[in-house]
């Protein structure tokens, strides 16, 4: 898993250079970090920031469950972030 600060998340976010038709999107966390799949790095569209983002790979379960939230106003949506072969999988949480 990638993991960025907001300022690093900002970076990166967006239209790719190379490939405008490609972007990256991290996905925010509760503690304010964001994530991205390492995956991202396989797609030649993100050459311009493969190395940048291959500096904040940090090891992990790939069957952790993430709780991210999406800023609403000042409340958070909760829900779940699991990854998969095919990178992050995004599921509604009750609660």
């Amino acid at each position: 898993m990638i993991v960025l600060t907001r300022e690093e998340a900002e970076t990166v976010l967006g239209p790719s250079p190379i490939q405008p038709d490609s972007a990256l999107e991290p996905v925010p966390l509760k503690d304010g970090t964001y994530v991205l799949p390492e995956d991202v790095l396989d797609d030649p569209a993100n050459a311009d920031v493969a190395a940048f983002l291959t500096d904040h790979i940090v090891p992990g379960d790939p069957d952790q469950e993430l709780i991210f939230g999406e800023e609403e106003g000042d409340a958070y949506q909760a829900a779940a972030l699991t990854w998969s072969e095919g990178g992050a999988q995004r599921a509604a949480r009750a609660g």
